[in-house]
């Protein structure tokens, strides 16, 4: 093919976008485990970073990143889906409506996959930016947004694997390896197309394009960081025995044991952002089980219990 007859469509930093989105969600997605849940989080982290990113350069991006650019009618949507099954659907140079109201779905349910983790994340591990307004939620609460992460997660992987179909059909129909336009950036194009995917231009060199970078990694840099400062919060309890208007660890422990016998795993005083100290008793029961129990450290009360 002619080098003259290709346009690039795709700028870098929406090919970066896409390949990055693509690896960081499948490495959240397949460290769904307490056992990884650092990568897991900082996965996630990354995702809404790139969500940050994704939400501006579609307003301030190049052309056929734009919102503008691809969102049609819902009526226009579905005549695209009905062409391309009789195999004479329109040719597009930017995303095709089909594909720009899957692009507005698999956005949202990101979205909702992200705000669900981070208060699962605050009130499951008690940590990152939503623990503020998570403390002390109950475990009913916690086992919905469970449900709800999980849901989403799955319902995403649904999305995609339509959207690699969608791209397959496309690319056979309109003889064009659309894949490999996502790496390159170019897809063919007459003079006149040419022409007009060049408005609008930019990258990471413009000034719209390092805000947008700049935005993102700020909103993942405040994300780690707030990780940061609630790993300062918590405090070995034993060197908090004598410290005034909390009740003793003993009375915790013993209060924990009448519940589950069993064997002391760890104890945490975890200072919540509102000031409330909360301990923390992991028991080991005679049958196995792991059972998180959390009081209020002034008073004793019990607060939540987690299995």
């Amino acid at each position: 093919m002619n080098g003259n007859n290709q346009a690039r469509i795709w700028d870098p930093l929406m090919r970066i976008f896409h390949w990055s989105l693509v690896t960081a969600f499948f490495i959240a997605y397949f460290t769904d485990d307490d056992d990884f849940l650092l990568p897991h989080v900082w996965a996630g982290y990354a995702v809404i970073g790139l969500l940050v990113f994704r939400l501006l350069w579609g307003f301030i991006g190049t052309t056929h990143a734009r919102f503008s650019d691809f969102i049609s009618a819902p009526s226009t949507a579905v005549t695209f889906v009905r062409d391309t099954v009789k195999g004479k659907a329109k040719r597009y140079l930017g995303h095709n409506p089909a594909g720009g109201w899957m692009i507005i779905i698999m956005l949202t349910v990101l979205t909702l996959l992200s705000v669900t983790g981070l208060l699962l994340y605050g009130a499951d591990e008690h940590a990152g930016p939503a623990l503020g307004v998570m403390a002390g939620s109950g475990k009913d609460l916690t086992k919905i947004l469970e449900h709800l992460h999980e849901f989403f997660a799955n319902f995403m992987v649904l999305l995609v694997m339509t959207h690699v179909v969608g791209v397959v059909v496309e690319s056979v129909l309109h003889r064009e390896n659309l894949a490999r336009a996502m790496v390159t950036g170019f897809k063919r194009a007459d003079n006149n197309e040419h022409a007009a995917s060049t408005r609008g231009g930019g990258g990471a060199t413009t000034v719209s394009g390092r805000l947008s970078i700049v935005l993102a990694l700020f909103t993942v840099g405040m994300l780690v960081g707030s990780d940061q400062a609630e790993g300062d919060t918590k405090i070995n309890v034993e060197d908090l025995r004598g410290a005034v208007n909390l009740v003793p660890l003993e009375e915790i422990i013993a209060k924990a044991k009448e519940q589950h016998a069993g064997q002391l795993i760890e104890a945490q005083l975890l200072k919540m952002r509102d000031g409330q100290p909360i301990y923390e008793i992991e028991i080991l029961d005679k049958r196995g089980k792991v059972w998180e129990t959390y009081f209020d450290a002034n008073s004793g009360k019990p607060i939540m219990e987690d299995e």
